[in-house]
Parts: structure tokens; sequence; C-alpha cells
């Protein structure tokens, strides 16, 4: 537990750092932090599965190229480029069969695709709406660790996480819906309802992204994803909820951006 709290009192300032300067920064932090997580996925499904790695790695360096300098028409030609060179790949190389190429651009897809969206969430104003993907995510992750830890009984999904409780994930969903009440009342008292469905319906969604890697985990047989971050495991590990959840919170603020 100890080296847990130490490694996150390390990691929040880079993570400060990075948000609150935004831009550039920003989008060097996403790039890293995906390049990372693609490595951790890939070489978990290497137990199971011949994952083509290399195209996915430059599919990432691409996609946040053409992004940053609005290439989209390059963006959409990778994107092409990408998915033709895994079916190439699957037809001459005898050695991929269609679940590995399957495994692949999902993973590709999943990490890249979604983890992205923290960076068009940075260009949405007011700023601080950013800041609801970390709070829903980790503040659902929090509550839930300690709700469960007093609390739980119930098994919320015993085949998957045995760790986790009924009462736990009531607590985090709780835990999340009241850190964003408090960000909206801190900044704009006037969407307090909002930021209130977003901590209760992305909380819920950050419990089965949790679920999703540890069923992966589970299936490849491994205990984490990787070792560099001491007491969370690796990058994957740390931000399996947010994965998911980022997605979601960028299209429900976007919409409340457009009632509003």
């Amino acid at each position: 537990m100890l080296v847990r709290i130490i490694s996150s009192i390390v990691a929040l300032p880079l993570l400060f750092f990075f948000v609150l300067k935004g831009g550039l920064y920003l989008e060097a932090g996403v790039l890293v932090i995906s390049m990372i997580a693609l490595y951790e996925i890939f070489n978990a499904l290497k137990v199971n599965y011949k994952p083509v790695a290399m195209p996915s790695y430059l599919m990432l360096i691409v996609f946040s190229y053409a992004y940053h300098f609005n290439y989209f028409t390059l963006l959409s030609g990778a994107i092409t480029v990408y998915i033709a060179l895994l079916c190439f790949i699957f037809v001459f190389d005898e050695e991929r069969h269609f679940s590995d190429i399957g495994v692949t651009f999902l993973g590709a897809a999943y990490i890249i695709f979604f983890l992205y969206h923290v960076v068009l969430l940075s260009h949405i104003q007011p700023a601080y709406m950013i800041w609801f993907i970390f709070i829903a995510s980790w503040g659902a992750d929090t509550g839930a660790y300690f709700t469960g830890r007093f609390f739980g009984k119930r098994k919320l999904a015993p085949t998957i996480s045995p760790k986790k409780t009924v009462e736990g994930a009531v607590g985090g969903v709780i835990t999340a819906a009241l850190l964003c009440a408090l960000l909206s009342v801190y900044f704009e008292p006037s969407l307090i309802y909002h930021s209130i469905a977003i901590g209760v319906v992305g909380s819920l969604i950050s419990i089965v992204g949790d679920l999703t890697a540890s069923k992966i985990k589970r299936e490849m047989g491994i205990k984490d994803f990787g070792h560099i971050m001491p007491g969370h495991g690796g990058v994957l590990d740390r931000f399996d909820s947010v994965i998911l959840v980022t997605p979601f919170i960028y299209y429900a603020i976007k919409l409340i951006v457009i009632i509003k």
C-alpha cells in the first residue's frame, strides 16, 4: 500500500503538468502513454496470440501527427492503409491467423482511438471539463477500494476480479458523483446536475473498463500488464478505466455544451 501511495505522489504532478499545460505537451503525453499501453497489451496478448505490433505503433505516430496538423485526409488514408496492411499480413503470413489480426486491430483501436479523446476534450471550453475524465474514473476506483475494503460482502464479478464487490462499486459511483458535483460547484454551479449524471454514468463505465482489463489479464494468465508504476503495475493497469470512460465524457460534454 505504501509503495502504491508513493508511486501516486510521483505520478500526480506529471499528470497535472501535462493537463494544465495542454497543447503540444498534452499531445506528447498522450502519445507516450498510448505507445507504452500498446506495447503492454501486445506483450500480454503474446501469451495466446501473435499480434502485429509494428504497424500499430506506426499508426499511432501517424494518427498523432495528422491530428496535430489537421491533416484529416492523411488520417483517413492512414487508417485505410493500416487495415489493408493487416489484411495483407493475414493473407501472406501463414503463421498469422484471423484471431491474431482481430486482437491486433481491436487492441490498437481500443487504445489509440479511445485514449486520444483526452486531447479532443482538452480543446473544449471551459478547460476544467477535462478533469471529469480522471475524477469519474479514478474517483470511482478510490471510492470502490475503500468502500469495498470496509463494507464489501457480495462479489461483483468473482470470475474476473474476486476482490471487487457490489458495495464497493456503489461506493465508487457515489464518490465519483460527489467529486464531479464539487468540481461543478467550484467552476460552474449551473451544471451541477449534469456533472452528477456524468459522475454516475462515467463511474459505471469506468468499472466496466477496469473489469475489461482484468478479464484480459485473467485470460492471458498474467497479474499486471507491466511494472513501470510500482504498486500499480503498468500504464494500462492504471489507465484501464480512463481509456473506456474518456470517449463517453467527451461526447457527454459536447452535448452539454450544445444544449447550454
